[in-house]
């Protein structure tokens, strides 16, 4: 489908300009979105196996080569887009996708997966809508709706996702879900409502789900429910109440809960193998922060 806009060109005229990275990837963009707007849809199963999936088929082996660059230029350049919500459903698939394959090449090449991506607080909703897999991904300075919701679900897995400085609801919204894996999710300094609400959910598994200084009610609300696992989940500095409601309920489990200043109502219906109150949970805040450099 995509055969005419990607892959290596042929022999051009000395005097044309050669097509840039980021025009190719731009006009990529523009057919994917055009392709697939109209099959997004309510339910997000389908949304994962209708654009997802087959988005990544079409474009993993077709795709030339580019770089972290490239993409933070993607980024950059489509950033307060005033796409309406399901256009910007398939770009952010779109760029989902491009950090799951760049991830793949640099894994194939032996070079290093660990990429950071800063927005400068520009808005870009649903920022790498369903990206299955990633190495270590920072994500600095967005404003936006779900960004990085859905990251390292349906089987996919992501080492290490953090999101710092970030300013809109449901953060890291299911991520790690439905069997998918993160090895670390932090999230800093955010701010806004339900950041990392559900993840880890649905049979994921998270190792450990760091939220710090967040501003916004019911963070990590339901996180490791329905049969997933969380080992360590820890709310630091927070502001904001109802915190942790529901984490690991309807058979889901937590290992470490971990509390200090959580706010209001924080932790009402979890159920822990171990409970972390106070200096004692700062202390394990600091250290994980330590091992995670």
């Amino acid at each position: 489908m995509f055969k005419d806009l990607i892959g290596i060109q042929g022999a051009r005229d000395i005097k044309e300009r050669e097509e840039s990275v980021l025009e190719r990837l731009l006009k990529i963009e523009e057919r994917v979105v055009q392709e697939y707007v109209g099959k997004v849809t309510d339910s997000l199963e389908k949304n994962h196996e209708q654009i997802y999936l087959p988005l990544y088929t079409s474009l993993s082996s077709a795709l030339s080569s580019y770089t972290e660059q490239d993409l933070q230029d993607l980024l950059r350049a489509k950033a307060n887009n005033g796409y309406n919500d399901k256009e910007a459903q398939v770009l952010s698939i779109y760029t989902g996708v491009l950090l799951h394959v760049l991830t793949e090449r640099c894994e194939q090449e032996e070079k290093s997966t660990t990429f950071t991506f800063d927005l400068n607080e520009n808005e870009f909703h649903y920022l790498f809508y369903f990206a299955k897999r990633a190495g270590e991904v920072t994500i600095r300075k967005v404003k936006g709706k779900k960004t990085c919701s859905f990251m390292g679900s349906y089987g996919g897995q992501v080492k290490k996702l953090v999101i710092e400085q970030n300013t809109g609801n449901y953060a890291a919204g299911w991520a790690g879900s439905f069997r998918g894996t993160i090895g670390t999710l932090l999230i800093k300094q955010n701010t806004g409502n339900y950041a990392a609400y559900g993840a880890g959910s649905s049979e994921g598994t998270i190792g450990a789900l760091l939220i710090t200084q967040n501003t916004g009610y019911g963070a990590v609300w339901g996180a490791g429910r329905y049969g997933g696992t969380i080992d360590t989940l820890l709310i630091t500095q927070n502001k904001g109440n109802y915190t942790a409601q529901l984490a690991g309920s309807d058979g889901g489990t937590i290992g470490t809960l971990a509390f200090y200043k959580a706010g209001r109502s924080a932790g009402k219906g979890v159920e822990a193998k171990r409970l972390v109150k106070g200096r004692t949970a700062l202390k394990l805040y600091e250290r994980l922060m330590r091992e995670m450099k």
